[in-house]
């Protein structure tokens, strides 16, 4: 199995956003959440969709 250093060497640059974005979609904080997590998710969440963007491909997530 490969490393995560590995795959990362394989991924491009569109491909490691796309991961991004299935690791962190658009959601509705869950209630148990901290208000440190939902500060760190929206965080994670907006930096995604600005690489979305970057990269052309916030109008093929589906999501948005």
């Amino acid at each position: 199995m490969n490393t995560l250093t590995e795959r990362l060497n394989d991924m491009t640059a569109e491909e490691l956003v796309r991961e991004l974005d299935t690791l962190y979609p658009e959601r509705i904080p869950h209630i148990s959440w901290s208000d440190r997590e939902i500060w760190c998710y929206v965080g994670a969440r907006e930096l995604v969709k600005s690489l979305l963007v970057r990269f052309g491909l916030d109008n093929q997530t589906g999501g948005e």
